[in-house]
């Protein structure tokens, strides 16, 4: 779990929206609505809570889909483990994005490497250009050293090496990252 020092309000709905950050977006509504709304606790016990969202009159005026979202977080002995399903529970077919955004803390940015199977896989460079622009990374591990807003795709082994403590977190879905002043 993540709360940002920054943060003012602690409930419900601002911690959740940080374990991870998570959205659903219509493709014209970029920085989505699932992260501003409550989400009804379907089920819960001492390891695990299954949270679910379906439209609302809010919803609705940004999206118009018959959807139901099940997000799913699991402590285990050595892991935290989420899992985010969307059902279309409507009559058309349609198109979203969902994201688990992750946060980890690090001793340094200059202490930071991430490896994993970057090399020869398109990104899309967000800082780069107009609307950002689709790149090839030729890197097998990221270092950052400037402003930094990368989308990699295909990218589902990286491992985040902190050299200053020494630690070492994997994780098991795409990767996004982001690194601004």
């Amino acid at each position: 779990m993540y709360m940002s020092p920054k943060q003012r309000y602690y409930v419900l709905r601002y911690l959740t929206c940080n374990i991870p950050s998570l959205y659903l977006s219509s493709l014209n509504y970029e920085s989505g609505f699932a992260r501003n709304v409550d989400w009804a606790v379907k089920s819960m016990d001492d390891t695990s809570v299954v949270l679910e969202l379906a439209p609302s009159d809010y919803t609705k005026e940004m999206w118009d889909k018959e959807f139901l979202c099940t997000f799913t977080v699991s402590l285990e002995a050595d892991q935290l483990k989420t899992s985010l399903v969307v059902d279309n529970k409507g009559e058309e077919a349609f198109d979203f994005q969902a994201a688990l955004h992750s946060y980890f803390t690090v001793s340094a940015l200059d202490n930071l490497e991430i490896s994993g199977s970057f090399e020869g896989k398109e990104f899309l460079n967000k800082m780069a250009g107009d609307g950002g622009e689709m790149q090839t990374e030729d890197r097998s591990a990221i270092t950052i050293g400037e402003e930094y807003d990368r989308v990699y795709t295909g990218v589902n082994d990286p491992v985040l090496n902190d050299k200053g403590t020494g630690k070492s977190v994997s994780t098991c879905h795409c990767i996004h990252l982001v690194c601004l002043p």
